[in-house]
Parts: structure tokens; C-alpha cells; sequence
């Protein structure tokens, strides 16, 4: 898959496009201005939703919207033969989309970026690409982009996100280690799950399938937060492990594959959110079977490592492994 992303930094919208030589291209669109009333924000959100909805599909195009962030796909083939063609319909929906901003009183942020994503192979093979452009301007290339918080290379590995990620876990840890004799064991505790933790949950069932070098990496940080909370000559004795274990925390790992599994459930319970629930279809044997009352999802034939991360795969069979019965 390859994907080209534009994304915008600050306040304003934000334009995200996409290319996949896989079958599908994708437009990103989120809007990130929103007004800081509650009752404006919710007009305003209503609005600006139904209105983007329309205009992408007046372009045939896919829409998914929440609160701030709205995305839109359009589908390309490895067949297609005009593909400028399909860049052309792009930029026209672009340009309707920043025409509507600027009715609106809005204004597009410069600081935009566009990335394509994708495995090293496809991405050797994919046809040149020309620049894209945003209200007569020229969107740069970029290696990679940061989007709600998570930062995305261009072959998806993760690395420079796991990396920011360690060194923000390091950085607080260090200054719990600072004033740790001061804290008892609760407060210590409590301090690490709200501060260090979280972050190491926050978006964490997008590492599923990550190497097993970002795991390792991962894993040090949370042992190393573990030894500043349970300090002391009487605890040096213990492992790694045992620490995890007095602390009832999961190792990275585990804590992985549990978010898959909660994700998963909720999804199924819920059927929300649709754009998530729509990659989910239910196992149907050809005969009678005791697995057909086990609420088992179907598990698409995948090829290659890259298609194994994707939620399409990735939630039926992992994420069923702790599905109540």
C-alpha cells in the first residue's frame, strides 16, 4: 500500500491525499479549528460534517468523520493506466474543499506535508509522482508525519515513533526518580500509570506486528519505570517480571495484543465505529460446526508481513483470543 498524506500542523484544516497501488487511494481531510464554545464547536462540527460529506461524494469518494477529523478515500487500482487522470479528480475535490474553507472564513495552515506509504519494494516500483498541490501550492515530500500524536514513516515500521515515545518515557521517569523517596508506594504508582503509563497505552494496538526491536525497546522502558517505583534495598532482589507482577501491569507485549482485544469486543459489541466495524465479518462454516456459536470473525488470506498489521486481520485473530463465549 502507499499512501500520500498531507497533513497541516497548528490550527486550520488539514488536507491528507493518498495513492495505493494496492487498490485503494486515500484523501485525508481534518479539521482542526473549532471553536473554542461548546455550543459553537457542536454547530460547527454538524455543519462542517455534512458539508464535507457532500462534496466528497459529489467526487465518488469514501468519507469517515469524528468530532474534529474527517477522512476521505478514493480507490485506484495497480490496473489503472491514467492515474493522472484519478490525481486530477483529486486536486478538483481539493479545490472545491479549500474553496468551501475560504466561504467559510477559513484559512488552510502552509506547513504542509505529503508522504508516501508503503512497502520498500512497492514503493521502488511506484511510478513517479508529481508534487502535489493545494491552492496553487506545492505540497514538499516529506519521510514521515505526525498525525493525532502518532508519527508515521513512510514504510510504516513505527521506528522514529517509538523512538520519541521511549525518550518520552525516560524523560518522565527520570523525574519520578528525582523526588521518589519522597512518595510512598501508592502515590508512586499512581503517578507512574497517569504519567508514563498512559502514553505507553495511547494508540499502543498500532504497534501490533511492530518489530521485535521496538518491542525490546519498549519493554526496557517500562522495566526501567517499574525499578524507580518499586525502589529500595528490600526489592533489588527482584526480576523484571516480578516487578510487572507486584505492580499488575502487563508487559508491553501483552498490553498490545489486550488493546487489540478490548478494541475488537467493542467494536463487535457496539458496531461503532462503522468505518471499523465494515472490516469485520462473521465466521459462517459451510457445515455445522460447535465453533458456529463461538460469534468467530472470518480471517482474510493475507501474503505478505505488511498486510498482516492491518485491523482487517490483525482483530480475528487476535483480537477474538480473550472474546468472552
Amino acid at each position: 500500500m502507499a499512501l500520500l498524506a498531507l497533513p497541516t500542523r497548528g490550527s486550520g484544516p488539514t488536507f491528507q491525499t493518498g495513492i495505493s497501488p494496492s487498490g485503494r487511494a486515500r484523501l485525508n481531510l481534518r479539521v482542526l479549528t473549532v471553536p473554542r464554545e461548546y455550543h459553537r464547536a457542536q454547530c460547527f462540527c454538524s455543519r462542517t460534517a455534512s458539508h464535507l460529506s457532500s462534496i466528497a461524494s459529489s467526487f465518488d469518494a469514501s468519507i469517515q468523520q469524528y468530532v474534529d477529523d474527517t477522512q476521505i478515500y478514493i480507490a485506484l487500482t495497480t490496473a489503472d493506466v491514467s492515474v493522472t487522470a484519478h490525481l486530477t479528480r483529486l486536486s478538483s475535490c481539493l479545490s472545491v474543499l479549500h474553496n468551501w474553507f475560504c466561504h467559510n472564513g477559513l484559512a488552510l495552515n502552509s506547513k504542509s506535508e505529503s508522504i508516501l506509504f508503503g512497502t520498500r519494494q512497492r514503493l521502488r516500483n511506484f511510478p513517479l509522482v508529481s508534487t502535489p498541490t493545494i491552492a496553487g501550492s506545492q505540497i514538499p515530500f516529506s519521510d514521515n508525519i505526525k498525525t493525532l500524536g502518532v508519527t508515521l514513516d513512510a514504510n510504516l515500521t513505527l521506528n522514529q515513533h517509538v523512538s520519541s515515545l521511549c525518550k518520552s518515557m525516560h524523560f518522565y521517569t527520570k523525574a519520578l526518580r528525582h523526588i521518589r523517596p519522597a512518595l510512598s508506594d501508592c502515590i508512586a504508582t499512581t503517578l507512574a500509570t497517569s504519567l508514563v503509563q498512559s502514553r505507553l497505552d495511547y494508540a499502543n494496538s498500532l504497534l501490533h506486528g511492530t518489530s521485535a526491536a521496538n518491542t525490546h525497546k519498549l519493554q526496557c522502558a517500562q522495566n526501567s519505570l517499574s525499578r524507580v517505583v518499586l525502589s529500595g534495598r528490600h526489592r533489588e532482589h527482584l526480576s523484571a517480571s516480578m516487578r510487572l507482577s507486584n505492580l499488575h501491569w502487563l508487559p508491553v507485549h501483552k498490553r498490545i495484543d489486550f488493546k487489540l482485544a478490548l478494541t475488537t469486543y467493542k467494536i463487535i459489541s457496539t458496531h461503532q465505529p462503522a468505518y471499523l466495524r465494515s472490516l469485520l465479518f462473521p465466521y459462517e462454516p459451510t457445515r455445522a460446526l460447535r465453533s458456529s456459536s463461538q460469534q468467530l470473525l472470518n480471517v482474510p488470506t493475507v501474503t505478505t508481513d505488511f498486510g498482516r498489521r492491518a485491523f482487517s486481520y490483525c482483530a480475528p485473530r487476535f483480537g477474538m483470543k480473550f472474546h468472552p463465549p
